[in-house]
């Protein structure tokens, strides 16, 4: 009845789903039995061989009529204290040595347990209901011990693996964050540059419109116009002073070719008629053409008077022809 009740109200940890696991390296452990057995000794040495750890002793009778309640006791007080895990056990002995791990106070005090249990009682062969209230069974109290704590050798060839591990693992994503920066950067710097050229750019037009608004520009601007037309009109003034110059050429050439002086100079006859008194008719004429020959700065060399002298020769000679000469000045 006892059994039934106690499985009925899930007492017995049977289900693996429900049994606790326990801790990796505890900080502290809880050990309830008798201080002067020799399960005590043999889980602390198991302890000290293979992880030392501070052990937390609850001392309580582990056989007799007063047993079932110290170990329920003693349970639930180091429950309260601060430790990771409680090992619950004694060494091997009768089945009479053995019933107050079988007793309800105990079986629910294991069970009621607020951190993980492990049950070592007796030996392989003795299973009590405190086995199987617990979350681990150990067959003897020196497993137990070896149960709740690593093997320092192990567990540092453990960390080591996982240092191996974390180091590969950060150096992966170090170089992938390496890259990723790398890339980050690029764009950036290509971002920054493409800003930059863009600012150039705006501020280089800014700086052109403005240079195009300056009076300095403007200046610059209209001198080169007036330099423009300067150079026109001193070329069109040019062209007009090349038309005019060969222009007179050719005035003066015609000229020259019409000049008296070079038909004197080709050489000359006066034809005239002489009066009754035997004298050439209008003598001024010849006079004039006495002073053409003889002095140049003659006042006769005025052009309406020389005109007159060559219209009055041409006359005179066109009057009397050849025959009509009378002398040779």
């Amino acid at each position: 009845m006892e059994n039934a009740r106690t499985e009925v109200e899930g007492f017995f940890r049977i289900d693996a789903e429900r049994k606790r696991a326990l801790p990796a390296i505890p900080r502290c452990i809880g050990v309830v039995t008798s201080k002067s057995g020799a399960a005590v000794r043999d889980i602390v040495r198991a302890v000290e061989r293979r992880f030392p750890v501070p052990i937390l002793v609850a001392d309580t009778k582990v056989q007799g009529p007063e047993a079932p309640g110290q170990i329920a006791a003693a349970i639930a007080a180091i429950g309260k204290a601060d430790v990771d895990v409680v090992i619950v056990g004694r060494g091997g002995g009768s089945a009479g040595d053995l019933a107050a791990f079988n007793e309800e106070t105990v079986v629910r005090a294991v069970a009621a347990c607020p951190v993980p249990t492990v049950s070592a009682v007796g030996h392989e062969v003795d299973v009590s209901l405190t086995d199987l209230a617990a979350d681990v069974r150990a067959a003897t109290p020196t497993m137990a011990g070896e149960m709740v704590v690593p093997v320092r050798a192990d567990l540092a060839a453990a960390l080591a693996k996982e240092e191996r591990r974390l180091s590969r693992e950060l150096e992966f994503r170090l170089r992938g964050a390496r890259q990723e920066l790398d890339q980050l950067g690029d764009n950036a710097r290509a971002r920054v540059a493409v800003a930059i050229a863009e600012r150039r750019n705006a501020l280089a037009e800014l700086r052109h419109r403005l240079e195009a608004r300056h009076p300095r520009a403007r200046l610059v601007a209209h001198r080169a116009s007036v330099s423009e037309l300067s150079s026109r009109v001193h070329a069109v003034f040019r062209q007009r002073l090349d038309r005019a110059a060969r222009d007179y050429a050719t005035l003066a050439s015609r000229l020259e070719a019409l000049s008296p002086l070079r038909v004197l100079e080709r050489g000359y006859a006066i034809a005239t008629r002489m009066d009754e008194n035997g004298e050439p008719r209008e003598p001024n004429m010849g006079r004039m053409y006495r002073e053409l020959l003889t002095n140049p700065k003659s006042p006769y060399y005025r052009e309406d008077r020389v005109m007159h002298f060559v219209r009055w020769i041409l006359f005179d000679f066109e009057e009397t022809g050849a025959n009509g000469l009378a002398r040779i000045l």
